[in-house]
């Protein structure tokens, strides 16, 4: 007979899967999204950090917590990175989220017309396909390390909670 495994204490246990998905131009988005990565697993979490180009939409459906970490190219456009996640995004095919929590940290300059446009834009077609927001999205200008800095802590907060934040945009 084996002896019993050795309780694992709750505060050591994975708290949750977390698929962080970035999209940047000029690098600034990446790094962000790399230092989250880093944070949310030093607390627990289960990351799986990938480009937007490169992530499967298939994944799509079975995701429950999702960060979307982008900045805006040009006329509020996705970068190249995230130019086919996007068009994949909008298509009529792709499935309810109702199982998805999300937040979106975007980069801009608000020197541009549409400033952040493509987090904006990431931001309503979640809501639209049915995904609750953990919190409410980050507009970052081209002084962002601070609004940085306060969207990892909160994000940490937001994913330990049961209930998605419902509070509006």
């Amino acid at each position: 007979m084996e002896p019993p495994a050795p309780a694992v204490p709750e505060d050591s246990a994975k708290k949750s899967r977390v698929t962080i998905l970035w999209a940047s131009q000029t690098g600034n988005a990446e790094g962000a999204a790399n230092e989250c990565a880093k944070q949310l697993q030093a607390a627990g979490h289960e990351i799986r950090l990938i480009s937007m180009d490169a992530y499967s939409m298939t994944d799509l459906p079975s995701e429950r917590n999702m960060l979307l970490v982008a900045s805006t190219f040009g006329a509020g456009d996705p970068p190249d990175n995230g130019e086919t996640f996007w068009q994949s995004l909008q298509a009529e095919s792709v499935p309810r989220l109702s199982e998805l929590r999300y937040a979106v940290l975007a980069f801009g300059d608000t020197n541009y017309d549409l400033f952040c446009g493509f987090g904006r834009n990431l931001d309503t077609r979640l809501e639209q396909l049915g995904a609750q927001r953990l919190m409410n999205r980050v507009d970052c200008d081209t002084d962002f390390q601070e609004q940085v800095d306060a969207w990892m802590p909160a994000v940490q907060k937001a994913l330990n909670e049961e209930k998605p934040n419902q509070t509006g945009k």
